[in-house]
């Protein structure tokens, strides 16, 4: 896009965003015609001449953008990625004791729910009342599920293209600190 020329800056760089983001160095160049200026002497430009005004935001990957924009850019980066969204129930907070007791899964492709698994998991060990209290599960509700070792294969068979088909084979009742994420014992979680 040609930039008018008598425009005050602010305008010009909306004039710009209206188009799509742009990074703080393209923004310089185009607005205040400057090249050659670091990373570091762009963002501050850039940040120093949008932040003030609410018409602009910057984006996640550093890119400038018009307010609006940036919800209708990240909803059709989703609409068209495709992911597993996966929750997991755990017997506390402190791993490697503590162990699962329910996953869920719910692969989405654009938007659209593909398939979902979901399962209460028997963790062989009493459930503390907090986790009860918090999860709404109790120890009763878990009598005759299977463990986590029993679900595993279901969970990560790669041939049906289960859901959570890229989980790690796993020493079920292990978690990675911190994370809550089951894992195979001494593998390390992404």
């Amino acid at each position: 896009m040609a930039v008018t020329p008598n425009l005050l800056p602010v305008e010009k760089a909306l004039a710009l965003l209206r188009e799509g983001p742009l990074g703080p160095a393209e923004l310089c160049r185009q607005v205040l015609l400057l090249q050659g200026q670091s990373e570091e002497l762009s963002s501050r430009l850039a940040a120093t001449m949008l932040e003030p005004d609410p018409r602009f935001c910057r984006l996640p990957d550093g890119r400038w953008t018009v307010t609006g924009y940036e919800q209708s850019f990240q909803a059709a980066e989703l609409t068209r990625a495709s992911f597993v969204v996966v929750d997991v129930e755990t017997t506390g907070f402190a791993p490697p004791a503590d162990r699962v007791i329910e996953i869920g899964m719910v692969k989405v492709n654009g938007c659209r729910i593909e398939e979902s698994y979901e399962t209460l998991i028997d963790p062989q060990r009493p459930i503390p009342g907090p986790i009860t209290s918090l999860t709404g599960i109790s120890y009763g509700m878990l009598a005759g599920c299977p463990t986590f070792r029993e679900i595993c294969a279901e969970a990560v068979c790669p041939e049906r293209d289960r859901p959570g088909h890229r989980l790690p084979p796993a020493e079920p009742e292990t978690l990675h600190q911190g994370s809550g994420a089951p894992t195979a014992a001494g593998a390390r979680a992404p």
